[in-house]
């Protein structure tokens, strides 16, 4: 009868765990650290930037835009940055200022984007990454900093030329 109620308990933990797993993946990820963790409100960095964007490259009018190359550019980011986010929120545990993760967020950016292959990606994918861009998104102190460092470090003759 304990091994009965033990395998019952067991099976309960497992699906009720792999259903917030599942809620918490890919672009959902920002939604579940903003609720669990953060608490910035709509305009902080995890919604009104990380889920945002996250969300507006993986809609097929905008991922199929992407060669093969950009589609792996794009997931290897995507994952980049979440586990960064993660991981600094896990760090902070009880500490957590919205401005700090705005900057942090900012932060990981150039990294993930470099580690993922920026710079062979936006040689083949320009017009694909013009398009999933919000333009707007580029005229803040944080995104102009990210941005040169990027083009710093690629060239920006192999980007644009």
């Amino acid at each position: 009868m304990k091994i009965l109620i033990f395998l019952n308990l067991f099976l309960f933990y497992l699906i009720n765990n792999s259903e917030e797993l599942e809620r918490c993946e890919g672009c959902s990820a920002y939604k579940c650290m903003e609720d669990d963790i953060a608490h910035c409100g709509p305009n902080g960095y995890l919604i009104a930037y990380g889920e945002k964007n996250c969300k507006n490259f993986y809609k097929p009018e905008i991922y199929d835009r992407f060669d093969e190359l950009g589609k792996q550019f794009i997931n290897c980011t995507g994952k980049c940055l979440i586990y960064n986010m993660e991981h600094y929120l896990e760090k902070k545990a009880g500490d957590i200022n919205c401005e700090l993760i705005k900057e942090e967020g900012f932060h990981s950016h150039p990294k993930c984007y470099l580690d993922c292959g920026f710079c062979q990606v936006c040689k083949s994918n320009k017009y694909a990454l013009l398009r999933a861009y919000d333009l707007k998104d580029f005229f803040s102190k944080e995104a102009i900093e990210q941005v040169y460092i990027v083009i710093k470090e690629c060239g920006v003759f192999n980007c644009f030329y």
